[in-house]
């Protein structure tokens, strides 16, 4: 049995098995216009600093700003994989868009990373009366949002902060496993959040896990994410950094640091039709991405066609219910002291 050894702040629940079929699967698209009482923004950063323009490899669509910078599509497969991760998301929160503590009446908040700009627009939506920025790589929001949320091409990793300053919440999801450099954007994130302000980081590990002995030593998923793990590496991202985020949101300054982590299964044999959902939509969000995943598997000198091979044995796999994996997805979230305050501590633990 693999479990979990790597020292994660890990729940220790055990996610019981169902032999019921999986309920059906988490919606995955969003509503294109929203209504909001909000008035529009008057005053905003310019949102026009990078062009809409992408370049085509192997039949998926890829940013062009700053390009080869964030490994994975931005096409219409990937925007419905986000949509699928973002309602799984919520499932996991029991419908919370974050965890940290920031009050009623927020007045600014940034989505880093935003991608296709569901959260985002939630987000606004739940505070109409706040200034929302989604910010990314890509150009690939849609028109009709609500009137309190603008949308920002740029890059996080950039020294040139472009993002304005005193922000309520901070907000990155799916974001820092792609990072080059951690330190570096959480030190900005810092700098120009509002005193009192939080960051929240939310991301799963994918590291299959299992408590019951049903996932072996070889097994194909969890092999096949080892070698992605060490492709990223290669480029410089470190895609295991989402367990030691506490003393990274330290180092930055942060204080008040907390974690919520949830075992997500993979695949839809858990019990409970929640549980059934969540394991349906992240074994599709696996099911999606494996073909963009040929291009990262490359800085192991890994062909397509031994990519191929790999994504057909994992597709196999993951159509095996009586495996019970799951992976840790977790919800970092820390503050920024108000001016004079003292540095606090971290409390990490599950939040189950």
């Amino acid at each position: 049995m693999i479990n979990d050894d790597t020292g994660e702040a890990a729940d220790d629940t055990k996610i019981k098995a169902s032999g019921a079929s999986a309920a059906s699967r988490v919606a995955s698209a969003i509503e294109a216009a929203r209504s909001s009482s909000a008035d529009p923004i008057e005053a905003w950063e310019s949102l026009d600093s990078a062009p809409e323009e992408h370049h085509y490899e192997n039949g998926r669509r890829y940013h062009m700003l700053k390009k080869g910078r964030y490994p994975f599509p931005n096409d219409e497969d990937e925007q419905s994989r986000e949509m699928m991760k973002h309602y799984m998301m919520l499932e996991l929160a029991e419908g919370k868009l974050f965890q940290a503590p920031i009050g009623d009446t927020p007045e600014r908040i940034l989505d880093i990373g935003t991608g296709a700009g569901a959260w985002a627009i939630d987000v606004a939506d739940e505070y109409p009366g706040s200034e929302v920025l989604g910010t990314d790589l890509s150009a690939m929001q849609p028109d009709m949002v609500p009137p309190n949320l603008r949308f920002l091409v740029d890059d996080v990793e950039d020294p040139e902060w472009l993002n304005g300053s005193d922000w309520d919440l901070i907000h990155l999801r799916f974001v820092v496993g792609t990072l080059r450099n951690i330190p570096g954007t959480l030190a900005r994130c810092f700098e120009h959040a509002k005193p009192g302000g939080w960051i929240e980081i939310q991301d799963s590990h994918f590291v299959p896990k299992c408590d019951d002995g049903t996932m072996k030593e070889d097994d194909y998923l969890y092999c096949f994410c080892d070698l992605l793990h060490q492709a990223l590496a290669k480029v410089g991202m470190d895609s295991h950094c989402h367990r030691n985020m506490g003393q990274y949101l330290k180092d930055a300054g942060f204080t008040n640091v907390g974690c919520v982590v949830k075992k997500t299964p993979v695949g839809p044999w858990a019990r409970g039709e929640q549980l059934q959902r969540i394991g349906e939509t992240m074994k599709n969000a696996v099911y999606s991405i494996l073909p963009s995943l040929a291009k990262p598997l490359e800085a192991l000198e890994m062909s397509r066609v031994e990519a191929e091979v790999w994504f057909v044995k994992v597709r196999k796999t993951l159509e095996d219910n009586s495996i019970h994996r799951y992976v840790n997805t977790y919800f970092w979230y820390a503050q920024k002291p108000e001016a004079g305050e003292r540095e606090g501590g971290v409390q990490v633990g599950p939040g189950d």
